[in-house]
């Protein structure tokens, strides 16, 4: 059968190209090489298996003009939001009891810092953002019968006020 798409051609070398343009870049950041750190609770760090880190935006300022066309610009960056994370519960812990005690109480926590902590970096931040007064929320925990080999997570919802990056706090 003949091709059918008749501008169609496969081109290798250019391929290769661009692969070797993109090695050439460096090492890329995997996303299981990060660190969240709740200020005022060193326990949780190690605990934390899932984070986010989060939006960073201006809000969208729409106007109007001759015969209704749209016309939008950047207006103030939006400072505060929301993200999810997880965090595990060890067998003799008592994960689930503070962070209870946390949304009970009405902790604030001052600091959030989320970092990418590569290994070839000897797992030191080099890039990332800090959220300050954050407070988390408890989301449901799922549990199965038939999830044996999965570890138990506790899925929280953190808020914050201010996000900015790792960087323009060094």
């Amino acid at each position: 059968m003949a091709n059918q798409l008749r501008d169609s051609a496969g081109n290798a070398a250019a391929v290769k190209d661009l692969l070797i343009k993109h090695r050439q870049a460096g090492e890329k950041v995997i996303s299981a090489e990060f660190k969240a750190t709740f200020e005022g609770y060193p326990e949780l760090t190690l605990l934390i298996t899932n984070c986010q880190m989060p939006a960073y935006r201006r809000a969208l300022v729409e106007g109007f003009g001759p015969l209704g066309t749209k016309s939008n610009q950047q207006g103030p960056i939006e400072n505060a939001g929301e993200f999810p994370a997880q965090l595990v519960q060890p067998i003799k812990g008592k994960t689930l009891t503070k962070l209870r005690e946390m949304v009970r109480n009405k902790v604030y926590i001052p600091t959030i810092t989320v970092a990418m902590t590569p290994e070839s970096a000897g797992a030191k931040a080099v890039d990332g953002c800090v959220l300050e007064e954050c407070w988390i929320s408890i989301d449901a925990i799922d549990f199965a019968n038939d999830s044996v080999t999965e570890i138990t997570k506790l899925p929280l919802t953190i808020n914050y006020t201010w996000s900015e990056s790792l960087k323009e706090t060094a």
